[in-house]
């Protein structure tokens, strides 16, 4: 609960790496993620962010939270989009389950 998002800007010109969403504004505070779920944001494709001279550097992120029973946590970390070069770019199971539903809906009207 009341899930307070921090995400400190790299000291470089954001716009050459084309992101979606700005993740480096501030946010406002989640008051409910529920237990399992996740809050996920479209950074940018990997080409922009890391197949360009200088890819986009680590940043820090400060996140806080209360449990149901009023317990404050914090946590602090260093995300460097570095890490994902190498990794392919699948859909999850779920996209391709909606992808599925589509094309069926499609076959079948």
């Amino acid at each position: 609960m009341n899930v307070y998002l921090e995400i400190e800007k790299p000291a470089v010109n954001l716009e050459k790496y084309k992101l979606f969403t700005n993740i480096f504004e501030r946010h406002h505070p989640f008051r409910v993620i529920e237990q399992d779920k996740a809050i996920e944001f479209s950074l940018a494709l990997g080409p922009d962010l890391l197949d360009i001279d200088t890819p986009l550097p680590p940043f820090e992120v400060n996140l806080r939270y209360e449990d149901l029973l009023g317990g404050e946590y914090r946590g602090r970390f260093c995300l460097d989009v570095r890490e994902m070069e190498k990794l392919g770019a699948e859909k999850s199971v779920q996209m391709r389950l909606v992808a599925a539903v589509e094309d069926f809906t499609k076959t079948y009207r």
